[in-house]
């Protein structure tokens, strides 16, 4: 609860976009990782704004075994669940596994939010490419591109029938990855997550029907897998070229494999995007284009 000035509901409106709820985590034998939490919101007619925590809220300095979680104001679904940031009464966490976990120092401090990064994507009917792994520097000089990391680039272009991706990551252990199917993130891998639906909003938390998400797994023998579908794009191209500190891609997905033929020019559209590094055992690191935090 907030108690102060005989809890009166808080306008929190103002400062959405200035201001987080930050507080104290602790184990007494290992620093926490993950949070299978979910945190709200709660005005005074029962609606809340919902947030669900992961391991990028966490931070600890080299010598604090207390990790800090930041939570930005406006990270939290207030449109989408028709939340009154102007007459807040409580806060609630909401636990979803068993543990155990020390808090303290519960605050609301300054956190400049960030807006959401966005692509201008173009749109051009039956281009003439020729898939072969290696990218032609003046003919994708001028398309959208996602820079992660400082040094990877993934760049999108949206054709009347497919979608291709193209890319160039660093890796110093490139193009492995020893799974399949659905488990293809744990290695070399690049991922997308996007929307179809024109109006559904941008600002949302959850996945809907109509978000798609799929994942290239990046070795010599590459596969495309919807997530959504649970299935291997069989009429997916793929072509990879091994650099010396890397690897760079092209790839021809077709719309209707992924139920996006209907998307509109002009329209804003979530979209993440994330490579994945690893070995042929497992992913060490992923690096996202579009991270909430």
């Amino acid at each position: 609860g907030i108690g102060w000035d005989a809890w009166t509901g808080k306008n929190l409106s103002s400062t959405l976009n200035e201001a987080a709820v930050q507080f104290k985590i602790y184990h007494p034998k290992k620093r926490i990782t993950s949070l299978p939490l979910a945190a709200c919101m709660e005005d005074y007619s029962g609606t809340g704004a919902w947030l669900g925590l992961n391991a990028d809220f966490i931070k600890y300095s080299d010598s604090d075994s207390w990790g800090t979680v930041t939570l930005p104001l406006s990270q939290f679904a207030w449109d989408e669940f028709d939340a009154d940031p102007s007459n807040i009464k409580q806060m609630i966490i909401q636990f979803e596994a068993s543990g155990e976990m020390y808090v303290d120092e519960f605050k609301i401090v300054r956190h400049k939010s960030s807006a959401p990064k966005s692509l201008k994507i173009r749109r051009l009917d039956n281009p003439k490419i020729e898939l072969d792994g290696s990218i032609d520097q003046n003919l994708w000089a001028g398309y959208a591109k996602a820079v992660l990391d400082n040094s990877d680039s993934i760049q999108l272009l949206i054709s009347n029938k497919h979608l291709f991706v193209f890319g160039k990551v660093k890796d110093i252990t490139p193009l492995q990855n020893g799974n399949d199917k659905d488990k293809i993130w744990n290695g070399d891998a690049i991922e997308l997550a996007f929307s179809t639906n024109a109006e559904a909003s941008v600002k949302r938390k959850t996945f809907l029907f109509s978000d798609q998400q799929i994942g290239i797994r990046m070795t010599k023998d590459p596969i495309v897998w919807d997530w959504r579908k649970n299935k291997r794009i069989l009429d997916a191209i793929v072509k990879v070229n091994q650099l010396s500190e890397g690897y760079e891609f092209e790839a021809k997905i077709p719309l209707k494999s992924i139920g996006a033929t209907q998307l509109k020019s002009g329209i804003p559209y979530g979209l993440e995007i994330a490579i994945d590094k690893g070995t042929t055992e497992k992913r060490n690191t992923q690096h996202r284009w579009n991270s909430v935090t």
